[in-house]
């Protein structure tokens, strides 16, 4: 059942989201070979042509991005507590499987959102010399730093990297609690953001607390060594903390969402 709740999730989206994602490398082909041809260089019409593809491409990259963070919200809140909640609810599935299938399918999107992203970007700037100038660089970074800091920069990168998925997971799942708890309140829409800014500064207080602490200014007296094996040493154990922090705060977005949905469901 999760599966089809997966697959419902990523039809619901994938109707209104991938038209645009092909209108964004559409655009971006157009760009790139209207670059190629000078065409602005041609008249004042090749001017306004070309002005006219790039504004396109920003505002439709842009629509993107927030279109894909509105119908996380809107989804959740629309299929959950709004018209189609008593659809859902009705379903022989448990509420953790619920929540599951739209976390996993929102990060789906907001990952392919920023693939498309950037295989648009590639295609603008792209020429043949790239790939031999990254490869260059690469090696003069080896020679330069060492071996041992190579190790320590890839390792620097996967921790970025889960450390972006995990927050992307968090705020999701904040998000869903958010709007859980606003629909305890006849105005659910500003129960909702109450809940959402309230969570906000608690968090951003309890952040600021261990950015302050003896052990966050350990590691700090790391990163500004000049060496760089114990500077990205130092960044690697900064970003460790903060990663248990994100999955502290998964974990009881998760439990309460899930509780709420479970023993304190209204959808009146």
């Amino acid at each position: 059942m999760l599966r089809k709740l997966m697959k419902y999730e990523f039809k619901g989206n994938g109707k209104i989201l991938l038209p645009f994602y092909g209108l964004i490398l559409l655009l971006a082909v157009i760009t790139k070979i209207f670059n190629g041809i000078n065409i602005h260089k041609f008249s004042s019409l090749g001017e306004v042509a070309m002005g006219i593809v790039v504004f396109s491409y920003g505002l439709t990259m842009m629509s993107v991005m927030l279109l894909t963070a509105f119908l996380i919200v809107q989804r959740f809140s629309k299929t959950v507590y709004g018209e189609e909640g008593y659809l859902t609810h009705t379903l022989p599935v448990k509420s953790r499987d619920i929540i599951v299938s739209k976390t996993v399918s929102a990060i789906a999107w907001i990952a392919l959102s920023g693939i498309v992203a950037i295989i648009s970007v590639i295609i603008i700037g792209y020429n043949p010399q790239m790939l031999k100038d990254l490869a260059v660089a690469w090696e003069y970074w080896k020679t330069e730093i060492g071996r041992s800091a190579v190790r320590e920069m890839l390792m620097i990168l996967g921790n970025m990297t889960g450390l972006s998925i995990l927050a992307i997971i968090s705020g999701i799942l904040m998000i869903y609690m958010s709007i859980s708890i606003g629909q305890l309140f006849k105005k659910k829409l500003l129960g909702s953001i109450a809940a959402f800014l309230g969570v906000s500064f608690i968090v951003s207080t309890i952040t600021g607390i261990i950015g302050n602490s003896p052990i966050m200014d350990m590691m700090e007296n790391m990163v500004t060594t000049y060496d760089p094996t114990s500077l990205m040493n130092g960044m690697n154990h900064i970003m460790l903390i903060f990663g248990v922090f994100y999955i502290i705060k998964i974990a009881v977005y998760y439990f309460i969402t899930n509780y709420l949905m479970t023993k304190k469901l209204n959808l009146e």
